[in-house]
């Protein structure tokens, strides 16, 4: 009895969707629109937009970009030091954890540079306020800055519903790091340079991005190739209409 009333329960509740990264779902990356629209609604908060900032452009999770110091950048260089990433508790826990050495774009010297003026006597690129507080409240700090700012610029949108009820965003404090691998598969570099860049252990996490990036490219591509905007699209595909024998299927017929 008690395992029929189980079912008829279950039965009745509302289908939920689990997230579980052997489903194969691919992250939401925004487009250039909302990244815009994001940016726009970090004009009075410059420490969220240079995170959102490092994240895009350094490909760090939000863990690693807040533990960032002046002293882990090599100016002479051009390369960032990043310390256990994923896991600050490295040498308690075992060997779980990275280390990593990361090129940064020319372009981001100087601005880090300004940014570095800016916060003089500031050990860390991200300001603390609170410097007693513990890493984890730090991180879920700025997670929920970043779950404001997107509800603010209208992009906290629903994808998948967690076990206990909650619902995860489409976008949220990993958005960067997906922009950041998207736009490297979009600009066709080898798998292997950008699973070393992210730091992936495995180069299946990083086949999820060259699965946006085509993804992306195909619809770019069907935008472009719209046939009101081709002539010659248009052209040939009354030629076909013209000429196909009558007998021919013209479902297959671009319309």
């Amino acid at each position: 009895m008690g395992k029929t009333k189980k079912k008829q329960v279950k039965k009745g509740k509302k289908q939920r969707v689990y997230m579980n990264s052997k489903k194969g779902l691919l992250p939401h990356v925004p487009t250039k629109q909302k990244i815009l629209k994001f940016v726009a609604c970090c004009c009075n908060d410059t420490s969220m937009l240079v995170l959102f900032w490092i994240q895009c452009f350094l490909g760090l999770r939000i863990g690693s970009a807040i533990r960032l110091k002046w002293t882990d950048i090599d100016w002479d260089i051009n390369k960032v030091f990043i310390a256990n990433d994923k896991n600050v508790n490295r040498s308690n826990q075992g060997d779980y954890g990275k280390d990593m050495i990361k090129p940064i774009a020319e372009f981001m010297i100087p601005i880090l540079k300004m940014w570095k003026n800016m916060n003089k006597g500031e050990q860390y690129v991200i300001p603390r306020k609170n410097t007693k507080a513990t890493e984890k409240n730090i991180i879920r700090f700025w997670e929920k800055r970043y779950d404001a700012l997107y509800e603010k610029a209208g992009l906290k949108e629903e994808w998948v519903q967690m076990k206990d009820g909650r619902w995860r965003y489409k976008y949220n404090s990993h958005s960067g790091r997906h922009i950041c691998g998207t736009n490297l598969a979009l600009n066709r570099l080898p798998l292997q340079e950008i699973q070393a860049y992210l730091g992936h252990s495995k180069p299946e996490q990083t086949m999820v991005y060259v699965h946006i990036a085509n993804e992306l490219l195909r619809q770019s591509i069907n935008e472009v190739y719209k046939p009101e905007r081709q002539v010659f699209v248009t052209k040939v595909t009354d030629l076909f209409k013209k000429e196909i024998h009558e007998g021919m299927d013209y479902a297959v017929v671009p319309q």
